[in-house]
């Protein structure tokens, strides 16, 4: 993906031939450090935003991978193949969202790939905050949709906990070090180009927690 800059090219090509076969395996995968997601919850007091289909994603369980890379540089949700899913609640009448053919509300499997910009996630200090770009991909029909997110803050709660949030008055964080917003592009990605339709507000806020 044009947006995964810092992904290795071969990585990405080996990714590419995974997902031809409806199936995503990031760097790290298998070989990195499992965790669960307990909660996905949008922020958006109207209820737009990503959130979860009721139950925690445990890395391993019903195939689903969730996980910290080996690299510790990014975090990872696949749920690819496994019936788990993401609900996405658009904005009302988005010309983004209506130029991409979506509905306004839909469920779908997933993967994001969420890379820390300032380092790795475990060399982060206990309360601290740091800057993250996303992409969360998702299956509708034979097609794969994208939301790059360009900022969103990692937040690390304790030892083994780290929130990831768009939402720049977050409860969870005090102070703003760097600028950080529910802003995504949405894309369309194809084998060999990639269309975006234009910026969405789809608020994001998840809490990774290592097994």
């Amino acid at each position: 993906m044009k947006s995964r800059r810092l992904v290795p090219i071969l990585a990405l090509l080996v990714v590419g031939s995974f997902a031809t076969l409806g199936y995503a395996k990031k760097p790290g995968g298998g070989g990195g450090t499992p965790s669960t997601i307990p909660t996905v919850a949008a922020v958006d007091n109207q209820g737009q935003g990503v959130s979860g289909d009721g139950s925690t994603y445990v890395d391993g369980v019903g195939g689903v991978q969730c996980y910290i890379s080996v690299s510790k540089n990014d975090a990872d949700l696949v749920t690819y193949n496994t019936g788990r899913t993401l609900h996405f609640e658009f904005p009302a009448g988005d010309p983004a969202v209506a130029a991409a053919g979506l509905p306004a509300s839909l469920d779908a499997e997933i993967d994001f790939f969420a890379i820390n910009y300032y380092g790795n996630y475990d060399s982060m200090g206990l309360g601290t905050t740091a800057q993250v770009q996303m992409d969360l991909e998702f299956y509708v029909g034979s097609a794969t949709y994208e939301l790059d997110y360009a900022s969103l803050a990692v937040y690390r709660k304790d030892a083994n906990t780290w929130l990831i949030t768009s939402d720049p008055n977050d409860s969870e964080i005090g102070g703003n070090p760097f600028v950080w917003s529910p802003q995504a592009k949405l894309n369309v990605i194809r084998r060999r180009r990639q269309t975006t339709y234009g910026v969405v507000s789809m608020p994001f806020r998840v809490w990774m927690v290592r097994k």
